[in-house]
């Protein structure tokens, strides 16, 4: 079976006997200027892997303050292409850490 990132870094954890630090954040929020640094302050923190959160109109399985971030995002315009471009730059600033974007079916 082949290995993935996100496999690989969550044996490395278990290998030094530690939990994996998950991190979410929303795309595009507070502004889509910001995407990029905090993905790498995400890193930066010690991330091992980073949930990028795609903005969606209705977030129903998700609480108000993840609701309302995706919310501000939305006014800004962030899509999901802009969610692919913000890990594209990240990854040419340094960004190592495996990233998984979360999104509603009826969004893709």
């Amino acid at each position: 079976m082949p290995s993935s990132r996100i496999a690989d870094r969550f044996e490395q954890c278990k290998a030094a006997g530690r939990t994996a630090f998950v991190a979410f954040m929303t795309a595009g929020y507070p502004t889509k200027d910001d995407t990029v640094g905090a993905l790498l302050g995400l890193q930066e923190s010690g991330a091992d892997v980073i949930e990028l959160g795609v903005p969606f109109s209705d977030p129903q399985a998700d609480g108000a303050t993840i609701e309302a971030a995706s919310h501000a995002s939305l006014k800004l315009g962030t899509s999901l292409a802009d969610c692919f471009a913000y890990v594209e730059a990240a990854r040419g600033k340094g960004l190592a850490v495996p990233v998984v974007l979360m999104g509603y079916y009826n969004n893709f």
